[in-house]
């Protein structure tokens, strides 16, 4: 069974490279790797990425890539690498992850064995970290259920199939001209008459917020609070 992993990166290149790194990192590598990189004029990937791109593709790692200079809304940032999964490769069992959080060296080997013969599984537990960079300061917990996000748990702690990413690429088609809609929330719908295992599993993941003092301390104060306090 052939893994595919996609992930949409904005404008920043720490991120895209920690990111690849983690990757790297894996004991189990996906056979397909898709890239959506929006937001700037010119691409960070080759610079930034350049010599981990290179190791990656030697162990059989199969990169698709695409670069936009607009910035992207929710939707389109997760439905391009989802759609060229689908399109133009022969990936069988789908992860998302996100560019922005932390993953164990065996995220990729564990997260798709839960599958089995489900459309969706979901693994319950992860970690979540708050940071606020201005203001010199973060908070960390080690598990937590992240119970009232539209999936029930952490957005990107998924893998699912080549049905369910047909059905859910179709909502989010549906939905790319619409600046205030969720990717997760389009996800959780999707879940409707789909075979759904959640799953108790370690938490090796760690979602992570992070951003200006104002967005960081919104987080905390609102959603992220029932979390971390």
């Amino acid at each position: 069974m052939n893994i595919g992993v996609y992930v949409a990166a904005g404008p920043n290149p720490i991120f895209l490279r920690l990111f690849m790194a983690q990757i790297a990192r894996q004991t189990a590598l996906p056979q397909f790797l898709a890239i959506y990189e929006n937001g700037n004029k010119t691409s960070a990937f080759d610079w930034a990425c350049g010599e981990i791109v290179s190791e990656l593709r030697s162990k059989g790692v199969k990169i698709l890539y695409v670069h936009s200079p607009r910035a992207a809304n929710s939707v389109t940032r997760y439905y391009e690498p989802l759609k060229m999964l689908l399109y133009t490769s022969e990936t069988d069992i789908f992860l998302k992850m996100d560019i922005d959080d932390f993953y164990t060296d065996g995220y990729i080997e564990h997260t798709s064995s839960i599958l089995e013969d489900h459309d969706i599984a979901i693994n319950q537990n992860c970690g979540i970290a708050l940071v606020r960079p201005f203001h010199g300061d973060f908070k960390f917990k080690e598990s937590v259920v992240m119970k009232y996000s539209p999936m029930g748990a952490a957005p990107s702690h998924v893998v699912f199939n080549r049905r369910f990413g047909n059905k859910y690429l179709g909502l989010l088609a549906g939905s790319l001209p619409r600046d205030n809609a969720a990717d997760d929330d389009l996800m959780a719908e999707c879940m409707v008459g789909m075979t759904v295992s959640r799953v108790d599993g370690p938490a090796n993941y760690i979602y992570v917020s992070h951003g200006n003092n104002h967005s960081s301390y919104a987080w905390q104060n609102t959603g992220g609070r029932i979390y971390l306090d």
